[in-house]
């Protein structure tokens, strides 16, 4: 299990396909956008996570910033 790096804009990025399991860290003190789906997320929907978010499949997971910040964020894929 390698943790990757990631920085967050206003694009929402796939963290998981539905075939792996996932760690998702926020490493600012702010709160990033994200959403299940098959295909790139309406922006204005999703929910927010503030901390740690631990995903499994089937779950397609994508992430993106709403306030148009970057925002660092560690994916620990497994």
């Amino acid at each position: 299990m390698a943790t990757e790096r990631m920085i967050i804009g206003a694009e929402p990025v796939q963290i998981t396909d539905g075939t792996n399991s996932a760690l998702i860290s926020v490493l600012d003190p702010a709160s990033i956008s994200f959403a299940e789906s098959e295909n790139i997320p309406d922006t204005a929907t999703g929910d927010f996570l503030r901390d740690k978010m631990t995903v499994h499949p089937p779950l397609k997971i994508w992430v993106w910033n709403s306030t148009r910040k970057p925002i660092p964020i560690a994916v620990t894929r497994w």
